[in-house]
């Protein structure tokens, strides 16, 4: 009864926000670790004031609760703002993790370097028939090309006029390698089939003129003249060497043994 009446005292003697303040003040005095008979006891053993100085001494305990409460809900407030803004860093990391993910994959069907002169040095490429890397010089020129297609991987580099001088591929499974001249004409090929290793060697048109071959049944080496015609034949096999001559016809002229 007394709180009361003091609260609304307080709230005529200066004071607009008297409900406020006695809301405060009851939750500020709930929450204290005074037991209210000590209180009591206290407040009965105090001297006798004045109705003016009991009104202000009492008046102070309502400002002081009140104060106290404010800074009880300020701590409130800022602990449930950090316990939300944890939730909601949990739940956005939960959410944007695929998206994050997905940030480290880039699709596109071609992606091109360029130097600091805005020259093309590297493209990379994806179609129907294949993907490839073709890698330039300062010039533009095509240098090296990286592909695979439906017949497998290949290789080719080339020369500063852009002629094709080196080429590795694995074309029907078998790996071959050729070498070509300044005019792009393939001097030299060795593949590796099935039935064994071979060795063709070429003129400036492209024509075999020597095939080195080595196989189930031994070595062999063929020499063919400018009409590509086997003019000469050297073979070990199981029964032992042989050596056969041919005229410009093909046809044999000489065997030894």
């Amino acid at each position: 009864m007394v709180i009361v009446g003091v609260g609304g005292t307080g709230a005529s003697a200066g004071h607009p926000d008297g409900r406020e303040g006695r809301i405060a003040g009851v939750s500020a005095l709930a929450s204290a670790s005074v037991k209210p008979y000590s209180r009591c006891v206290n407040l009965m053993k105090a001297p006798r004031m004045t109705m003016e100085q009991r009104l202000g001494h009492l008046e102070s305990e309502l400002v002081r609760a009140k104060r106290s409460n404010r800074l009880l809900l300020t701590g409130i407030a800022i602990a449930l703002a950090f316990l939300m803004s944890v939730d909601h860093v949990r739940e956005a990391r939960a959410e944007n993790q695929p998206a994050a993910a997905a940030l480290n994959e880039i699709h596109a069907r071609a992606f091109i370097l360029e130097d600091a002169n805005g020259k093309a040095r590297a493209k990379l490429t994806a179609n129907k028939d294949g993907t490839g890397l073709t890698l330039y010089d300062e010039n533009g020129k095509n240098r090296a090309t990286l592909g695979v297609t439906s017949e497998g991987p290949g290789l080719v580099l080339f020369d500063e006029n852009g002629k094709s001088r080196v080429a590795l591929d694995t074309s029907a499974g078998a790996p071959g390698l050729s070498l070509s001249d300044e005019n792009g004409v393939t001097r030299a090929n060795l593949v590796a089939l099935n039935a064994g290793p071979g060795l063709a060697l070429s003129d400036e048109r492209g024509e075999n003129r020597a095939r080195l071959v080595v196989v189930d049944k031994g070595p062999g080496l063929v020499l063919l003249d400018e009409n590509g015609k086997s003019r000469a034949r050297l073979a070990v096999s199981k029964s032992g060497p042989g050596l056969v001559l041919s005229d410009k016809s093909g046809n044999p002229v000489k065997t030894v043994p």
